[in-house]
């Protein structure tokens, strides 16, 4: 096969049934033209020479960090910067060594730390160093959240907690939903504090600046008036309510006991579970322990959280699940022990899964499985689907679809993990073994999953022609990368590459489901790359034959 060109890729994906276990997929076809945006930065003709941490959010928006230079010139100082928007029109939200907002003098310093939560509403939530004058280890971090119109300060270590009489001692990535409302999880300082009492507390802030108290450890625990909430965890939010998980302290509490996830809005909590709680699913005396380690929020307000599980029939083969819902309603999704679907007989979920959920109550689960035995452990396989209807995406040992024959999927570690889009659409990450696979070299690749099929997107050792025009510049792709919320809401897929001269790109792939699901179309199209993407605009449009699962 000849290598093809990312520049705009638009790949239709004629799906018919769903396949059989191991089933080879069809071939498809590629239509290709320019794509061209320009950079936002303070400085003119400055490109880009290295892109990482992405993810994906609402309004086809996406966030990243990058690094600039100018052709001709060299790197200038302080060339990093976090951009986000639409792919065609990404724009400088923060700047290595420009003045933080709302400080009043310390500059960011996004070499030392830097974290962002792109959110549903398109608004970026971050976490970045600080670096200036009156600048030292007490009052260095800072949480921001910012857009296309600008950005907000929402706290710094060292400064006042609102709603405590106490101050910042660290900060968390905050998490955005669609109001472009941020939540972020804390621990104080000062006068009173006691840790592992009242050290730890949740807030949220919005565009306005402000940030105020959602909960503290060192209450009164709502709905158990003879216990104390001693800390706040793993905060997770909806458009109008809040999540978190709690530890309580007093009476009666032990280790099987203690924790408790709250649902609901602050001086408003009602109980979603709590460790002792009957686990639905499982026997009536069967109950929920070290619940809610793992916890996401849909914006209708409904969390999907993991737990174990004690009780009689109840062991190491069969103690895990998942589970979704809303206070009083509460459904399993998924046990270990029993058996996985598409697979088969006597292969049998183990173990906690890693999953990610859309706002449709749809999820992707990447978890162990084990061999016809029930026992062993055989690799992991990936599933997606509702809590009533689960379906077998691809599994350790498969033929790895649109690669050779006897190239199969090498999943035998947990790896990056899989994203769903708000359509039902999933995309993983594998590594590969089998005939002509070279660690280190051809070893991995991408793939989406639409109406029941699995399509190659890219694989390490793809030779990539990155011209704009009618040139040729090719690039051997070395590794690929992507993020927990790679999917933007209107199914762009983004990741990224590394070359084998040292150079990235981020590529974006649309994986649209439609109903019925017949057909989906995925366009993959250069979002940015190193310093060939901005030299200049031309168009072209070309089709071109590609490969069938055998090439």
């Amino acid at each position: 096969m000849r290598p093809y060109r990312y520049v705009l890729l638009s790949v239709y994906l004629v799906f018919t049934a769903v396949p059989a276990w191991g089933q080879s997929q069809l071939p498809y076809q590629r239509t290709m033209l320019t794509f061209s945006t320009h950079a936002d930065w303070p400085a003119p003709n400055m490109v880009f020479s290295g892109m990482n941490v992405l993810q994906g959010g609402g309004n086809g928006q996406f966030s990243f960090l990058g690094d600039v230079f100018q052709t001709g010139v060299g790197f200038p100082p302080n060339n990093r910067g976090l951009f986000a928007g639409p792919p065609e029109s990404f724009k400088l939200l923060a700047q290595d060594s420009a003045a933080a907002p709302g400080l009043g003098g310390p500059q960011y310093d996004l070499n030392v730390i830097f974290v962002q939560s792109q959110g549903a509403g398109g608004a970026t939530g971050f976490k970045a160093a600080l670096k200036g004058t009156g600048v030292d280890a007490t009052n260095d971090r800072a949480v921001f959240l910012g857009t296309s119109s600008g950005t907000v300060n929402l706290a710094r270590t060292g400064s006042a907690a609102p709603g405590t009489a106490v101050t910042f001692s660290d900060l968390e990535l905050p998490q955005v939903n669609q109001s472009n409302r941020a939540i972020f999880r804390a621990t104080v300082a000062g006068a009173g504090v006691t840790t592992g009492v009242n050290d730890t507390g949740i807030w949220s802030g919005t565009m306005a600046g402000s940030s105020s108290l959602v909960v503290r450890g060192g209450i009164t625990a709502p709905n158990f008036p003879a216990l104390q909430l001693v800390d706040v965890t793993v905060p997770v939010q909806g458009n109008t309510a809040y999540a978190y998980r709690g530890t309580l302290s007093g009476p009666g509490i032990f280790g099987d006991n203690d924790n408790v996830i709250y649902h609901g809005t602050p001086g408003n909590w009602s109980t979603l579970v709590r460790e002792g709680d009957n686990a639905p699913g499982f026997p009536a005396t069967s109950t929920f322990f070290n619940t809610g380690s793992d916890m996401q929020m849909t914006r209708s307000n409904t969390v999907w959280f993991t737990s174990a599980v004690n009780g009689p029939g109840v062991n190491s083969f069969n103690n895990q699940g998942l589970w979704y819902g809303t206070p009083g309603n509460i459904q399993m999704v998924y046990r270990e022990g029993t058996q996985a679907p598409g697979m088969p007989a006597g292969v049998f979920f183990r173990l906690n899964p890693l999953f990610n959920i859309n706002n449709n109550n749809q999820f992707v689960m990447v978890t162990p499985v084990s061999d016809t035995g029930g026992v062993n452990v055989a690799g992991l396989a990936y599933f997606t689907g509702t809590a009533t209807n689960l379906a077998l995406v691809a599994y350790h040992g498969l033929q790895a679809p649109g690669l050779a024959a006897g190239v199969t999927f090498d999943m035998a570690t947990f790896g990056f993990q899989p994203v769903i889009s708000e359509s039902g659409a999933v995309a993983l990450y594998s590594f590969l073994s089998g005939p002509g696979v070279d660690a280190g070299v051809n070893d991995t690749g991408i793939w989406a999953y639409g109406a029941g099929q699995l399509k190659l997107v890219v694989r390490a050792g793809d030779a990539v022609d990155v011209d704009p025009g009618p040139g040729t510049d090719m690039r051997v792709i070395s590794s690929l990368f992507f993020a927990s919320q790679s999917f933007a809401d209107d199914g762009r897929l983004m990741w990224g590459a590394y070359f084998n001269d040292g150079t990235q790109a981020i590529f974006y792939t649309t994986v649209a489901v439609p109903e019925p699901a017949a057909l989906v179309v995925v366009g993959v199209a250069l979002g940015l790359g190193g310093w060939w993407l901005y030299r200049r605009r031309r168009e072209k449009v070309w089709e071109e034959e590609v490969f069938s699962a055998e090439s």
